[in-house]
């Protein structure tokens, strides 16, 4: 007999199991029926917690957002490059722990949903945020620098997704790629 579980432990079991699901396949390519079966649930309790299919990967994917924002805490002490530096090092790091959740953060099927941008937006506004203030000591933003960030934030997902699939090169060479683009975009140099 299955342990009934409290809703809210049974919901955060239900999110781990659908990252470890989702990372090694697409939102497109697997059925409710099948996320029940794996998940060790029926298709009922899975929607009483996510009620369309969408609403769950929704929350996979925040989960795994929070994942990544939760990185720029790590370099909280430092400032400047230094911050930048560690922050691109952290975040090759779990890319590379996490390859099948980067690809489905980066390269989600449902890229236009709502709620989909909400959680990229939501991403994108903290990781802004920390490198205006505190690697580049900037406390307000404007439209050009909101452009820029933006760039920089595609070059580094771009670099990231092509370095999980070609994995041609070290840790090392990717982060002196990231750093030096995020640079060159950042601070024209």
């Amino acid at each position: 007999m299955r342990e009934r579980l409290e809703p809210d432990r049974r919901s955060a079991d239900l999110i781990k199991i659908g990252l470890k699901i989702f990372a090694k396949t697409s939102f497109n390519s697997i059925s409710v029926s099948e996320i029940a079966k794996r998940a060790g649930t029926s298709k009922g309790l899975l929607f009483h917690y996510f009620p369309t299919k969408e609403d769950y990967y929704v929350a996979l994917l925040n989960e795994a957002s929070l994942a990544l924002i939760a990185l720029t805490d790590k370099s909280a002490h430092l400032a400047g490059p230094k911050r930048l530096a560690k922050i691109i090092a952290d975040l090759v790091d779990w890319v590379e722990e996490h390859p099948g959740l980067y690809q489905m953060l980066v390269r989600s099927d449902l890229g236009n949903h709502p709620q989909v941008r909400k959680v990229h937006d939501k991403k994108r506004r903290h990781y802004q945020e920390v490198i205006l203030n505190s690697v580049l000591g900037e406390k307000s933003s404007s439209i050009e620098r909101d452009y820029q960030f933006l760039g920089a934030t595609a070059y580094v997902e771009s670099i990231l997704a092509q370095w999980i699939d070609a994995r041609n090169l070290d840790k090392p060479q990717v982060h002196d790629i990231l750093i030096k683009g995020v640079k060159k975009i950042l601070l024209g140099r």
